[in-house]
């Protein structure tokens, strides 16, 4: 049986050179059916002029966006082009700072079709030391307290589990991203839709990637201000019960480390 094709759109931000090395751990793929969609997000620098230069296997589409609209706002062009192809069966999220192994993408394909309607991450290792586990294909969400991690946590009603947005592979009738989040709370906001679409959220420990921490991020002076307001999205939207809690424990924790700027965005984007 021919394996089913798969696009995997690879966003990039001013870090062309993560591209790259993502790009090249993919063309070493066991899996051989596949297309990547990089979509350069409005970069500053000279990536899209660097990434032109190695867009010559026709694996390969690049797509520069108009302006910078964010995590979901990128992934969303990517994902509509995807779904205009007619040879699209399954799409792949993928950060630029994801190294992936040989066996990576058939072992995630393979448990895709082992589970049905399903949306499924892998086994994510820091890529500066690969013993050390960035996440089991899941991260969870305190939701009293706003709080997320990638430690494993028992099923409770206090925590949300949802999967890891740096990779994840889904069949082509995935629904897009609510682009209204620019950093932050995508990957749970989005977890939430898939479940409402009947997706299951499965964790493939057979597949295995690398990924270079925050390295998407570490360029943003005014990411907290970001986290601030995809928060507050975020409760709007799924928890409004609790965001006046969640409000008066933001407060009194910026008090106390005299964060006064981040109060008042806090309260921009409440009031």
């Amino acid at each position: 049986m021919e394996s089913k094709k798969v696009y995997i759109i690879i966003l990039n931000y001013n870090g062309w050179k993560d591209t790259i090395e993502c790009l090249n751990s993919l063309l070493s793929s066991s899996y051989e059916n596949f297309k990547v969609v990089i979509i350069d997000n409005c970069s500053i620098d000279n990536s899209y002029k660097e990434l032109e230069n190695i867009v010559q296997d026709d694996k390969i589409i690049l797509i520069k966006s108009d302006f910078n609209g964010g995590y979901s706002y990128g992934n969303n062009l990517g994902i509509k082009y995807c779904k205009s192809k007619k040879d699209c069966e399954y799409i792949m999220i993928c950060n630029n700072d994801i190294v992936f192994q040989k066996h990576t993408l058939e072992n995630m394909v393979s448990c895709i079709e082992h589970n049905g309607n399903s949306a499924v991450s892998p086994l994510v290792l820091n890529y500066f030391d690969n013993t050390a586990v960035d996440s089991e294909g899941f991260g969870y969400i305190n939701i009293l307290t706003s709080q997320s991690t990638h430690k494993n946590k028992e099923d409770s009603l206090m925590y949300f589990k949802y999967l890891v947005g740096s990779i994840i592979l889904m069949d082509i009738n995935t629904p897009l991203m609510d682009s209204d989040y620019f950093l932050y709370y995508d990957d749970i906001d989005y977890s939430k839709k898939l479940i409402l679409g009947g997706y299951n959220l499965i964790y493939c420990k057979d597949a295995v990637v690398y990924h270079k921490v925050s390295a998407s991020t570490k360029l943003n002076h005014f990411i907290e201000y970001i986290k601030i307001d995809s928060m507050v999205r975020f409760y709007k939207k799924h928890y409004i019960y609790l965001l006046p809690f969640i409000v008066v424990l933001r407060l009194f924790y910026y008090l106390s480390k005299l964060r006064f700027s981040y109060i008042k965005r806090l309260f921009k984007n409440v009031f």
